[in-house]
């Protein structure tokens, strides 16, 4: 179990209003007086969190649900940049785009069928996911 005010070296100050990391703690450095510190600077917002959770938090607003695409959309992201993770086989085809919106955070674009599918979320989300996903929306959501 993490101490957060003293394990610093995995110890971040997180500002729950933005989002965003504000300081590590440093080694040795008590996290609760360095947050007390801040605090005067950035107001009560601030909290102590493993990097891990920090970053889970910062990432959070950039995933997105399943919205349809055409074709066109599809192969246009398909060719703009080198895929990552592309993949096909009887569940459909997916890729990640090799840039990322914040984080661990990038588009995918799914196919199955003739129908397309983009979402964001982390780049470690399994193709079969991808397509799970993307076959629900598409089960809602009929042509």
């Amino acid at each position: 179990m993490t101490n957060l005010d003293t394990d610093s070296a995995k110890t971040v100050i997180f500002c729950s209003r933005t989002l965003h990391a504000i300081d590590v703690v440093a080694p040795g450095q008590s996290g609760r007086e360095r947050l007390a510190v801040l605090a005067a600077t950035y107001g009560p917002d601030l909290e102590l969190l493993t990097s891990e959770e920090a970053l889970n938090r910062y990432e959070t607003p950039f995933i997105s649900s399943v919205e349809g695409i055409t074709e066109d959309r599809f192969h246009e992201m398909l060719n703009i940049l080198p895929p990552m993770g592309w993949k096909t086989d009887s569940y459909g085809e997916s890729f990640k785009m090799c840039e990322f919106t914040a984080g661990r955070v990038t588009a995918i674009f799914v196919r199955i069928g003739q129908r397309y599918a983009t979402f964001s979320d982390r780049m470690s989300t399994p193709h079969r996911e991808c397509c799970r996903r993307a076959a629900e929306y598409f089960v809602a959501h009929p042509q």
